[in-house]
C-alpha cells in the first residue's frame, strides 16, 4: 500500500479512505476489470454480425488485454486472494459461458457452425479451457507465446465447430493474431 500511495502521489491515509486494505483494493480492481471487459465484449459483439468474426474480435481483444499478464499474478490471486479469484471464476462460468453459447447459436443460425452441436457442452468446454491458457505449467512462457496459443486455440475451436461454409470463411478471412 505504501508503494501504491507513493506512485499515486497521495498519502497512505488518503488511500485507506477509499479502500479498507490491500485485498479490498485488489477486489475493486478485479470487479472494475470484469465490468470493463463485459462492456467491451458487448460492443465487439454488436459491431460484428458474423459469428466467426465476432469470436475473432473477442480473441484479439483478450490477446491485447491478457497477453502481458504474468502467470505469477494468477498464482498469487488464487493463493492469497481467493475471494477476488472467485469473481473471475464466476465471470467465466456465467458471463463468458453465456456469450459463447450465444455465439454458437448465432453461428448455427448463419450456417457457419454445425447444427448438430450441443451448444451447452461446447460452451462449457470452451470456458474451462481458459484455465489451461493461463496455466503457466501447460503453456510455459519460455516455450509458447500467448499469441501463438491464442491463435491455435481459435483455429482449433472454429475448425471443430464450423460447417464447410464456416471453414471457407475462416480461410478467406486469414485471421492472424
Amino acid at each position: 500500500m505504501d508503494d501504491i500511495a507513493n506512485q499515486l502521489g497521495i498519502s497512505k491515509k488518503t488511500l485507506y479512505n477509499h479502500f479498507e486494505n490491500k485485498a479490498d483494493l485488489i477486489e475493486k480492481i478485479m470487479l472494475g476489470h470484469i465490468s470493463d471487459e463485459e462492456n467491451l465484449c458487448e460492443q465487439l459483439v454488436d459491431d460484428k454480425a458474423n459469428a466467426i468474426d465476432q469470436l475473432a474480435q473477442i480473441y484479439q481483444f483478450n490477446l491485447n488485454l491478457k497477453g502481458n499478464i504474468n502467470p505469477t499474478l494468477i498464482f498469487e490471486l488464487k493463493k492469497y486472494y481467493g475471494k477476488v479469484w472467485q469473481h473471475f471464476e464466476d465471470h467465466k462460468h456465467n458471463y463468458v459461458q453465456k456469450q459463447v453459447f450465444k455465439n454458437i447459436e448465432l453461428g448455427q443460425g448463419q450456417g457457419l457452425y454445425r447444427k448438430d452441436l450441443n451448444a451447452q457442452i461446447i460452451s462449457r468446454i470452451y470456458t474451462n479451457r481458459i484455465d489451461m491458457i493461463v496455466d503457466g505449467d501447460v503453456f510455459p512462457m519460455t516455450e509458447f507465446s500467448f499469441r501463438e496459443v491464442i491463435h491455435e486455440l481459435f483455429i482449433y475451436h472454429i475448425r471443430g465447430i464450423a460447417t464447410s461454409e464456416g471453414i471457407a470463411h475462416l480461410e478467406n478471412t486469414q485471421v492472424n493474431f
